[in-house]
C-alpha cells in the first residue's frame, strides 16, 4: 500500500494507519480473537481482507465495530461466494453496484455487528 500511496504521490496522513502483525494462525478462535482485538485497538473505517479464512467461513463471526466498509480481494473473494449461501447474514450482502469480479466490497449494517 505504502508502494501505491507514494507511486501516485499520495500522503494521508494520520487517515491511514497500517498494520503488518500477523493475525491468521492455525486456530480459527485465536484468528478472530487477534482480528477483533485489531479492530478495536484501532478502530478502522475500513477493513481490507484477502485472506481465505477471513473472506469465508469466518467473516460472519468477525465484530465490526466501527468498520463501515469491507473490501475483500484475492482469494477471500472465491472462499466468500462459496459461503455465501451458509451464511444468514443479511448485513454481509456485497454492494452490487460497486463491486466486480475481481474485489467484493461490502458496507455492513452498524446494528447487526454491535457489541
Amino acid at each position: 500500500m505504502r508502494d501505491v500511496l507514494d507511486h501516485n504521490a499520495l500522503e494521508l496522513g494520520d487517515r491511514l494507519s497500517m498494520i503488518n502483525a500477523p493475525v491468521i494462525c492455525d486456530d480459527d478462535a485465536e484468528t478472530l480473537a487477534r482480528v477483533n482485538q485489531m479492530i478495536a485497538d484501532h478502530q478502522p473505517d475500513v477493513l481490507r481482507i484477502s485472506y481465505e479464512e477471513l473472506g469465508g467461513r469466518l467473516l460472519s463471526r468477525v465484530t465490526l465495530g466501527p468498520v463501515t466498509r469491507v473490501v475483500l480481494f484475492g482469494p477471500a473473494v472465491a472462499a466468500f461466494h462459496a459461503q455465501r449461501s451458509k451464511v444468514k447474514d443479511p448485513s454481509l450482502s456485497p454492494d452490487q453496484d460497486q463491486s466486480m469480479p475481481e474485489f467484493v466490497i461490502i458496507e455492513p449494517k452498524q446494528a447487526a455487528h454491535a457489541t
